[in-house]
């Protein structure tokens, strides 16, 4: 018997790892296609700017965004612009598939093994936050908020594995993780660490 529910769970993650690959290359597709082809105004040419030439753009300054924007500098094709923009689509890929793992997770907590409709609104969550007018500006363009999102998301996924595990001993490095996390972000985004008292 245990050994059926432990085939079973397996089957049940092997399913929720498909879909939530699905919903993963699906919105990063779909932002490839539509990433801003040049440089667009306001805030987002001084991050490509300052990502081509290691800078330092406005205040607070954004370092470790600048230090990932340059490694996308390296990518083999498009304009560096097209390479800096892509940062954002990546991070909001990101973004919306946390999105998706955060409500699976919340539907198996309120109503149990709900099989197909843990699935159907993790989708649905995930996609309106993928195609909500907001989001997507910030998905197609060079701007902080979409590895801020990725951030954030990611670490309210770490904290509901936290909370699942609270039995274990090793649990706290959980924790101890999301506070590392959010203290790199502030190099992204000061707004990720209001994450942390949630």
């Amino acid at each position: 018997r245990h050994g059926f529910r432990s085939m079973m769970m397996t089957r049940e993650s092997r399913i929720n790892a498909a879909v939530a690959g699905f919903v993963f290359l699906t919105t990063l597709v779909v932002y490839a296609i539509c990433v801003t082809p040049t440089v667009p105004y306001w805030d987002s040419g001084e991050y490509i700017a300052t990502s081509y030439i290691l800078g330092v753009p406005h205040p607070p300054g954004t370092p470790l965004y600048v230090l990932i924007g340059r490694l996308f500098t390296f990518l083999p094709f498009g304009s560096i612009a097209v390479r800096v923009n892509l940062l954002s689509g990546v991070s909001s890929a990101l973004a919306v598939l946390f999105t998706y793992l955060i409500t699976v997770r919340l539907v198996r907590k309120c109503f149990g093994n709900s099989g197909l409709l843990a699935y159907a609104g993790g989708i649905t969550a995930a996609f309106f936050m993928a195609f909500a007018p907001t989001f997507w500006d910030n998905a197609i363009e060079a701007e902080v908020y979409a590895s801020a999102s990725a951030i954030m998301c990611f670490c309210v996924w770490l904290a509901l594995l936290w909370w699942e595990k609270q039995d274990e001993v090793m649990n706290d490095r959980i924790l101890w993780l999301v506070l590392y996390v959010l203290f790199l972000a502030i190099g992204i985004h000061l707004g990720t660490f209001l994450v942390f008292p949630c």
